[in-house]
């Protein structure tokens, strides 16, 4: 495992052209789906902490 660094900020990259597309859109998806998954979890936590509240009661079809 001597592998040697493939990205560089700083000066010249030695990754193949070809890869950078893929890797970039790969790294833009990984951050878009922690954010959704971080939405979705303090919308959650949000509901969880309102549950007995009327409009949570109302958005879930329960009656109040």
């Amino acid at each position: 495992m001597h592998q040697g660094r493939g990205i560089s900020f700083v000066g010249e990259s030695t990754m193949d052209a070809s890869m950078k597309p893929p890797l970039i859109w790969m790294i833009v998806a990984t951050k878009l789906l922690f954010t959704a998954a971080l939405l979705d979890r303090s919308r959650n936590e949000l509901v969880e902490q309102d549950r007995r509240k009327g409009w949570v009661r109302q958005k879930m079809g329960a009656s109040a």
